[in-house]
């Protein structure tokens, strides 16, 4: 037991919308109060072996509508909908008085410590089969396999079956999130570092959970490596929260304000931690570290850029009123593109500006404006 509760605490479940059983002419009730609701709660805070310190994670109140006292019978389980015949986790009381007018409260700690007054425990067993299994899918597949769980208290009548109630609380069993980067550079230890044009690079990458921690450092001489890198002061350290700070997948432009910034021809290193929110706080889940170099204006890669940039706006302004913005006496004939893009407030990278044009051209828009700052 000790084993398989250690092996489970580093995989989480995800609590999803309860669903509720009643008896259709029971006069016995079981009323949730509390449910724990962080994202992420672990098998090992249920503590199902009764050893260390169980969590609050759910809290219900038995009551009887009935006008007479009834002798009841309190059952609790955690099973699989898999295999809903085999309850990893099963307990049930012995008969006990419940009154119309002194509605109990249970928790899940009650249970665990066999402390409710006036209600004894007839048994509490866990299915050491179960968790055989369990420990050998976690060491053959490197994970749990994932699994929909249910929590189920029931309240019965103890000489009529009929009368009873139960909740029933669904988890749904998740791996720890990965977080997999997608841009700008590529991974640390593989060669040489990417090289990023713009001094406000777009940070992408895919995950599921809802909290990252962002960090940038600058890579130094003395650095041995991407580990020792990021350990350096941080150029940006952000915490980023998903429906706040961005929709759908994860990304982060690297802010103008607030951070150092970043300078020409120097190489940084960066990494996404997801934070898993859980009763007792957060799991850490790093990603890889990726790196990328920041390019010089005065380079023939930047030269590169600018023409890419001045070719894109041509093609978008030709045969317009417009064209002539970028000739000779035109008033964007020497610019520089700062590497800053916006569409509709969105900011665009450089490198993406063709593909987003060639597309954009397709439509046959029709340039009605045109705003020089």
């Amino acid at each position: 037991m000790h084993s398989l509760r250690n092996n489970l605490k580093w995989f989480s479940l995800i609590l999803i919308t309860p669903a509720f059983l009643y008896g259709q002419s029971s006069d016995l009730r079981v009323e949730k109060e509390f449910f724990v609701n962080p994202r992420v709660i672990l098998l090992s805070d249920f503590n199902f072996t009764g050893s260390g310190s169980s969590r609050p994670l759910f809290r219900v109140t038995l009551r009887n509508l009935g006008p007479q006292t009834k002798m009841v019978v309190l059952g609790f389980q955690v099973r699989s909908r898999k295999r809903p015949d085999r309850p990893i986790v099963e307990a049930q009381s012995l008969p006990f008085p419940l009154s119309p007018n002194n509605p109990i409260r249970i928790t899940n700690i009650d249970l665990v410590r066999n402390r409710v007054k006036n209600i004894k425990l007839r048994y509490f067993r866990y299915n050491e089969e179960v968790a055989q299994n369990l420990r050998r899918a976690i060491l053959r597949r490197g994970r749990l396999p994932n699994d929909v769980y249910e929590i189920i208290v029931r309240l019965e009548e103890a000489n009529n079956s009929n009368n009873r109630d139960q909740i029933v609380e669904a988890l749904v069993i998740n791996n720890p999130t990965r977080v997999d980067l997608l841009s700008p550079g590529r991974i640390a230890d593989r060669g040489r570092c990417s090289v990023v044009y713009t001094r406000q690079p777009q940070f992408q990458w895919l995950s599921n959970a809802d909290r990252f921690i962002f960090t940038v450092s600058e890579a130094l001489p003395t650095n041995t490596s991407p580990e020792d890198v990021m350990q350096n002061r941080p150029h940006a350290r952000i915490i980023l929260k998903r429906g706040k700070d961005f929709q759908g997948a994860p990304s982060i432009v690297y802010p103008s304000t607030g951070v150092r910034p970043l300078v020409e021809g120097r190489t940084y290193y960066w990494q996404v931690i997801a934070q898993i929110e859980t009763p007792n706080g957060f799991i850490d889940i790093p990603s890889e570290i990726w790196c990328f170099q920041l390019a010089r204006l005065n380079d023939v890669n930047r030269q590169i850029v600018d023409r890419s940039v001045r070719s894109s706006l041509r093609r978008l302004l030709a045969g317009s009123r417009f064209s002539q913005l970028l000739g000779p006496r035109g008033p964007l004939k020497d610019f520089q593109a700062t590497g800053v893009i916006f569409l509709n407030g969105r900011k665009i990278e450089i490198t993406n500006l063709n593909a987003f044009l060639s597309n954009f051209l397709t439509q046959k828009p029709e340039i009605v404006s045109v705003s020089i700052e």
